[in-house]
């Protein structure tokens, strides 16, 4: 079994943290968990840093807390254009052909997951995990997705609310709050997001 979590991780933080650590403890014996940075997701434009300060980041949360058998997958940011699901699960699908892949969502991706790319070929080629942002069941699965029910396992992990867009809008003295100490020093010391050193 591979977990595949995707997403902007601009910056990487304590929800991010809070989602893998959960992952691990609710799936042990999993073989890895792949962190995939997108290069530039289908809904959104931009990126508040370059591709080489995010894998930074993330390399040192992962770092930082002793992430075991967690790795960053590259092949979106490599692709260098936008990202689509379907071909990354095709990719990790041809690197890993003996693992069951499981794919992590947050529940408030589930109304909107019928505008994504092949989204039914994604359901048949994976196992959906849903991060229970908004408290999500099977119950609340819209009609597309109910012959994938057996698919899709909702997972019921201690909510840490955080956003990577909200942070960024965050007054300086209040990232600290969000980020774990060391992927903050590293935003400071590059003066990433309009930081400013201090000394």
């Amino acid at each position: 079994m591979i977990g595949i979590y995707g997403g902007s991780f601009d910056p990487p933080h304590l929800g991010h943290l809070g989602v893998v650590e959960y992952f691990w403890k609710s799936f042990p014996e999993s073989s890895r968990l792949l962190l995939v940075p997108n290069y530039i997701s289908p809904f959104k434009k931009t990126k508040g840093v370059t591709e080489e300060s995010l894998l930074a980041m993330l390399a040192i949360l992962i770092q930082e807390k002793s992430l075991f058998k967690t790795s960053i997958e590259e092949v979106e940011i490599n692709k260098k254009q936008t990202s689509y699901t379907i071909e990354t699960i095709e990719f990790i699908q041809a690197k890993y052909p003996d693992e069951d892949l499981y794919f992590i969502i947050g529940a408030d991706n589930i109304s909107k997951f019928h505008l994504w790319k092949d989204y039914k070929k994604i359901l048949e080629s994976t196992h959906l995990l849903v991060f229970d942002r908004d408290l999500g069941s099977k119950s609340d699965l819209p009609e597309e997705f109910k012959e994938f029910s057996s698919r899709i396992l909702f997972v019921d992990n201690p909510q840490i609310h955080a956003s990577s867009s909200e942070i960024r809008n965050l007054p300086q003295d209040k990232w600290n709050l969000y980020l774990t100490s060391k992927v903050l020093e590293y935003i400071e010391q590059k003066e990433l997001y309009g930081f400013r050193k201090t000394n």
